[in-house]
């Protein structure tokens, strides 16, 4: 036999050692069932680490590790049947509700879409997070936020920005909010007031100004000299916070825009006679809005608000008969239509 066809030593070791390798996934295998096959089926999802996209994050998990973020939640484009329900974690099912980053997403986009300027910071439009939105998140994930000492470092813009993107993802804490509006005598960001969850409320009373803290013309015109001078709040946003009926009469009357979502029941007449100058409105995902649609909604005088564009009354439980009477009501006088929105 020729030396070419003899098996040299180091060959035999080789193979050996793959031979004790396959035993050793095969009883691993046997060991753990199909469960070690679950990494291979990771392929099918995004490539980059889902935290990015805010969809994990909650706000009893602030982080978590990127493996755990896929097995928390069913693959999908796999093959197989779908997963039973009881492998689905509670997470991900409807039960988050109101506490779910997607949801308050969802319940704030209608209002940041017809603001005067847009959201870049919650923009799904893309599903690769853009820098400005990665960068956000790490400094609300990974460092709490934005340090209190360096917001006056900030431009309007960037911490409008980042109030909108921390109310989706990550609510700030009261001492953060109060530092925000401090910065500007008007008690906003860049004319724009967003409080989410109950932790917050604490500082509603004390955040809502009195009409008489509005500048009037005269006023301004003494403060022209100002380069920058700060906007008048003309935004109004309050989620999932308690808000006490009688902050109505506080509202400043130069707000264009309010939405009071998922809030408890408020006599909305009131909305009339304090703040004549909306545009727009949203009070979506108020059941109590749907009770009292007979005597309340289709009986309110809503050509006094001459301005008003948009009403939203998303997931308020309005009967499907109600919506042409209150279509009838809302455009009743106006030159213009409406455009009421009664859905997602």
């Amino acid at each position: 036999m020729s030396s070419s066809n003899r098996e040299r030593p180091e060959d035999h070791v080789t193979t050996l050692l793959h031979t004790l390798r396959g035993e050793a996934f095969r009883r691993q295998l046997n060991l753990q069932g199909s469960r070690i096959r679950a990494p291979t089926s990771l392929s099918s999802g995004p490539s980059l680490p889902p935290v990015l996209f805010g969809d994990d994050t909650g706000d009893d998990a602030p982080s978590r590790d990127v493996s755990s973020s896929h097995q928390s939640r069913p693959l999908s484009k796999t093959a197989g049947p779908p997963p039973p329900r009881s492998w689905i974690p509670p997470s991900s099912s409807r039960s988050s509700g109101s506490t779910s980053p997607e949801w308050r997403r969802n319940a704030l986009s209608l209002v940041f879409e017809y603001t005067r300027s847009s959201s870049k910071a919650i923009d799904q439009s893309s599903k690769v997070p853009t820098l400005f939105q990665t960068c956000l998140h790490r400094l609300l994930i990974d460092f709490g936020g934005i340090p209190v000492d360096l917001f006056s470092f900030l431009p309007r813009h960037i911490l409008r920005e980042y109030v909108r993107y921390s109310a989706v993802f990550a609510p700030l804490p009261k001492e953060d909010l109060e530092a925000i509006w401090a910065l500007e005598n008007a008690g906003s960001v860049d004319g724009e007031v967003i409080i989410t969850g109950p932790y917050a409320s604490s500082v509603l009373s004390r955040q809502v100004p009195s009409v008489s803290d509005v500048p009037s013309e005269w006023d301004a015109n003494d403060n022209s000299s100002d380069p920058d001078p700060p906007p008048i709040m003309d935004t109004f946003i309050v989620l999932s916070a308690p808000f006490p009926p009688s902050l109505m009469s506080l509202l400043p009357v130069t707000l264009t825009h309010l939405a009071l979502v998922n809030i408890q029941r408020l006599p909305i007449q009131t909305i009339l006679i304090h703040v004549p100058l909306l545009k727009f409105l949203d009070l979506s995902y108020n059941l109590w809005v749907g009770e009292i649609v007979e005597n309340k909604l289709l009986r309110m005088e809503w050509r006094r608000l001459r301005n008003l564009e948009v009403v939203c009354f998303r997931e308020c439980g309005i009967a499907e008969e109600h919506t042409k009477a209150l279509q009838e009501v809302l455009n009743k006088g106006r030159l213009t239509d409406m455009k009421l929105i009664l859905m997602d």
